[in-house]
Parts: C-alpha cells; sequence; structure tokens
C-alpha cells in the first residue's frame, strides 16, 4: 500500500538470444490517471562470443501518486527482432494491480 506523494519505480530488465540491444526497442510507459511518470535513463548491452550474440535492455519508469484511489499497471507486450532468423518475437509483462491512499 502506497500513499499520496509515494514513489514506486518499476525497472524491467529484457535479455535476448541471438540479437543485439538496439533491436529491442525501447518500452512505451502507458499514461496513468492521478499518476505522474519519470522515465528512468535505459541501459543496453551486447554480450558476443565467438559463436554466440545476446542483448539485454533495462529501462524504469517511476510512478509519483497524486491523488487517492485505485489503478492497474497495464499488461505490456515487448517485441525484439532476431536478424538471423529474421523474426519477430513477442512476450507479455503481466497487469499489476496497484491502490494508495491519501496522505495521513
Amino acid at each position: 500500500k502506497a500513499k499520496v506523494g509515494d514513489v514506486l519505480e518499476r525497472t524491467i530488465t529484457r535479455k535476448a538470444g541471438g540479437t543485439v540491444a538496439e533491436l529491442i526497442p525501447p518500452a512505451v510507459w502507458d499514461t496513468l490517471p492521478n499518476v505522474s511518470m519519470y522515465p528512468g535513463r535505459g541501459t543496453i548491452d551486447n554480450y558476443k562470443s565467438k559463436t554466440y550474440i545476446s542483448a539485454q535492455r533495462t529501462e524504469s519508469v517511476r510512478y509519483l501518486f497524486e491523488k487517492e484511489g485505485t489503478i492497474t499497471i497495464p499488461e505490456k507486450v515487448f517485441t525484439w527482432y532476431h536478424p538471423f532468423q529474421k523474426k519477430l518475437y513477442k512476450k507479455k509483462k503481466s497487469t499489476i494491480p496497484f491502490f494508495w491512499f491519501k496522505k495521513l
């Protein structure tokens, strides 16, 4: 439970094999009623060996709760492209129910 004025930080790290970080698109954060959002600076990393590549993208957003109420942080669908298989992949992150109260 959070109070009005509290800040919640959400960090999402995506890892994908057979691709480079530049082919993992940045997250697009949905707006939420009565919540200010402050995206953080993301990081990308590429990992290479003689026979394999993989990548990682980490991003975060801070939610500032401005009024009392209940929200559901919506489901996100993330995509990345595998250049060797020439295929676009998708992965879902489920919804996050969240509620907060008036600051006393």
